[in-house]
């Protein structure tokens, strides 16, 4: 198994800033990080190839109808014991729906998630990325735009996956 290196900046230990890949044989020297917190580990690749995030994520994962209630969903989600849920409608991506949007909703106290519908309360326009982007690229995307997780489709645009913060950090593990 071949490995790359892969450098994580960070502010503190709590906020990730940029993620960047060196290869071992690199002529490229990494910027001075004096000040800042950082880590330097290596990722693992398939025959000398890095990993895609097709290799790392959650495949078919379970989705939901936009028109099914939001207490419907958070019971399956709970049931599954998943924290984001894909919102499909014929087969086609049209949102994603979170814990977080669930907990949002149930701490109003005029709320109730019974007569809420997941196409009122999910992201109308998740982060959706191609199966075969570089895993490094696809967590790199997921810290720019401060998402817990990504929706992974093939070419015809169906979806195939979920890559999530919890998938990134089983990936960190196996290091």
């Amino acid at each position: 198994m071949a490995l790359n290196y892969f450098i994580i900046w960070a502010l503190n230990h709590s906020s990730i800033i940029h993620f960047a890949t060196f290869a071992p044989n690199c002529t490229r020297e990494p910027p001075n990080l004096a000040g800042i917190g950082f880590a330097i580990s290596q990722v693992p690749t398939e025959g000398g190839i890095m990993k895609t995030v097709y290799d790392s994520m959650t495949k078919v994962p379970h989705s939901i109808e936009p028109h099914s209630s939001v207490d419907q969903a958070k019971k399956r989600m709970y049931e599954l014991k998943v924290t984001h849920m894909p919102v499909l409608s014929g087969g086609k991506i049209i949102g994603l729906l979170s814990e977080r949007d669930i907990l949002y909703l149930k701490g109003l106290e005029s709320v109730d998630l019974r007569d809420v519908k997941v196409c009122d309360a999910m992201i109308e326009e998740p982060v959706v990325v191609d199966q075969h982007n570089p895993l490094t690229e696809v967590c790199a995307l997921m810290v720019e735009r401060r998402v817990g997780s990504v929706l992974v489709q093939d070419k015809q645009e169906k979806l195939v996956g979920i890559f999530t913060d919890v998938d990134a950090l089983k990936e960190l593990a196996t290091i």
